[in-house]
């Protein structure tokens, strides 16, 4: 049981706000969203931040709590509410440590598919270098799959599709790419710290994020197997045994 008191003060911490912090934060976000190239169209204020998502309960209208939309309380709640109410406290190692939780997420998530051996980041050397895999290799009976866990969020030119969309995705998702690259290329190359892999069956790659992004970008210019970007997965237990890899 959680006791009253300790409810309103997680309302109050968290939730609550009145409707002049509302208004400074809406005028904050329009001037922001003016100085950004291509921002200046009055169509695209309701595709940024609105701030009810950070506080979505609102004071000063008689006793109690006014929530204009009340299913923002419970995405309050979600791992995308928590994402941006740790790093408001927390700062920068918040999302850091929300990463590791989230790549063990996607581990437990995989090793509930049926018939495939999953294993975790690999730690290797290539000379004086000692170097990671990607995080999760999927060992299915006719494929290999290669597995890296980015917790990213898209950037609001990323949602509104402006100008530097492109560039902001592409940066965040760059590592990502070099991940599977050099991953796959000493797979190939019979690394002894790669020789429980399989080289005998097809190979390919899933970079999983935390958030859907507008836009999937492409993979590099010349990826070593092919490689798909897509938002955490939902897996489900099937009652018949599913088809190896058609799992996914």
């Amino acid at each position: 049981m959680v006791s009253r008191d300790t409810m309103l003060r997680v309302v109050e911490r968290h939730f609550a706000t009145d409707v002049a912090a509302v208004k400074a934060i809406e005028k904050r976000t329009t001037q922001n969203l003016a100085s950004v190239a291509g921002g200046k169209a009055a169509q695209l204020r309701r595709f940024t931040y609105n701030p009810l998502l950070g506080r979505p309960a609102v004071t000063g209208f008689g006793p109690g709590l006014l929530c204009p939309s009340p299913q923002l309380v419970w995405r309050k709640a979600t791992p995308a509410g928590m994402y941006h109410t740790g790093r408001e406290h927390f700062g920068p190692d918040f999302l850091q440590e929300t990463g590791y939780l989230f790549e063990e997420y996607i581990g437990r998530q995989l090793r509930l598919i049926p018939d495939a051996d999953v294993v975790s980041e690999i730690t290797y050397r290539v000379k004086r270098n000692e170097l990671q895999s990607v995080d999760w290799i999927v060992v299915f009976d006719d494929l290999v799959l290669l597995v890296e866990v980015k917790s990213m969020m898209p950037t609001e030119n990323a949602r509104l599709g402006l100008q530097l969309e492109s560039a902001e995705t592409d940066s965040k998702l760059a590592r990502a790419y070099r991940q599977v690259n050099s991953t796959s290329a000493q797979i190939d190359q019979r690394h002894p710290a790669f020789a429980g892999i399989p080289t005998d069956r097809p190979r390919q790659a899933l970079i999983v994020t935390l958030e859907p992004s507008p836009l999937n970008r492409s993979p590099p210019p010349t990826p070593t197997c092919p490689i798909s970007t897509c938002p955490t997965p939902t897996f489900r237990p099937r009652s018949s045994q599913p088809t190896k890899s058609n799992v996914w």
